[in-house]
């Protein structure tokens, strides 16, 4: 998710009713879910499992782990048809690097190191192996 290096789910409320629209025209093709509302998963957000980080990272700021059931809203833009379950499963990296712009590419790497590095540390063990790795398994 492009939250910078927040757990904040600016892009992802776009999807639900009631979330904040960057332009008019973006409100044509947006929601694409029926619930919950942008308000409720803004809090669902606040309640999502956040991961310790290295302390020595220079480019992770968090890393949460979060689970969204959803009912979808016909969207003929993306070929959504109406009221269909669909379990958002979130991982959401926050990191100080932006999604490419005038960044120095090599920096990329050491965030991926960074992103293993707290996948393995011992104080995640337990929201790694309970929570992330059943949302990427489909257990």
């Amino acid at each position: 998710l492009n939250s910078f290096d927040t757990n904040d789910p600016e892009y992802v409320q776009r999807l639900f009713p009631g979330g904040d629209q960057p332009v008019p025209q973006s409100a044509s093709i947006f929601p694409v879910f029926a619930s919950p509302s942008a308000s409720e998963v803004q809090e669902q957000f606040g309640r999502f499992h956040l991961l310790a980080t290295p302390v020595r990272a220079k480019f992770l700021r968090t890393i949460a782990l979060g689970t969204i059931p959803t009912q979808t809203l016909e969207n003929p833009f993306f070929g959504v048809e109406n009221n269909r379950s669909v379990t958002l499963n979130i991982v959401n990296v926050g990191s100080a690097l932006t999604i490419g712009a005038l960044e120095d590419f090599n920096n990329y790497n050491r965030l991926a190191q960074e992103i293993v590095e707290a996948l393995i540390l011992k104080a995640n063990a337990d929201v790694v192996q309970h929570v992330l790795l059943p949302m990427v398994l489909s257990r």
